[in-house]
């Protein structure tokens, strides 16, 4: 705690230029440069803001243009246009499915949630189960994004690829 303060005043006295030599930083027997420990601690911090881009998300749109499946041992794709609004604080998520003469809509109650971000793939991954209002059944998804905000959905055996955007929940 101490040396956290002394950093904290040797900071402070940096900006204002005053006493920049009289603090010495020693860790173990190694001397290191206290404003080179600033701009590595302040390097580490924001690596944590990046690498939760997407991990702290009250919710997501998801914007499905394809989908892709399996069909015989065959690989085949279809355009689509369908909209998954997953709100993980109201546990709620509004599927629509949108057609040339018509919209279907459902609501689902979203349980176990659970996400991660792996540092190999650059993405961050949500496994979600919804309950169907009407016929009961438990819908298991799977949503993987990268840093970029391009998404793919998984859902019994068909991928859904598009993008992703952050929503605005109904509970903050």
């Amino acid at each position: 705690m101490a040396y956290l303060s002394k950093l904290a005043k040797y900071t402070q006295q940096c900006v204002l230029g005053i006493n920049r030599k009289k603090y010495n930083f020693n860790i173990g027997k190694t001397k290191t440069k206290p404003m080179k420990k600033l701009l590595f601690i302040l390097f580490l911090g924001t690596l944590s803001f990046a690498k939760a881009q997407f991990t702290d998300l009250k919710g997501l749109t998801f914007d499905a243009k394809k989908i892709i499946y399996s069909d015989s041992g065959t690989v085949k794709s279809v355009e689509a246009f369908q909209i998954f609004n997953f709100s993980f604080k109201d546990m709620m998520l509004m599927h629509n499915i949108i057609k040339s003469n018509n919209i279907e809509s459902q609501l689902y109650k979203l349980q176990n949630i659970s996400k991660v971000y792996s540092e190999s793939t650059k993405k961050t991954t949500f496994w979600v189960e919804a309950v169907s209002g009407l016929s009961g059944l438990v819908y298991k998804y799977e949503i993987n994004i990268n840093n970029d905000g391009v998404a793919e959905l998984l859902l019994n055996g068909y991928l859904y690829s598009g993008d992703s955007y952050k929503i605005k929940t109904y509970t903050q």
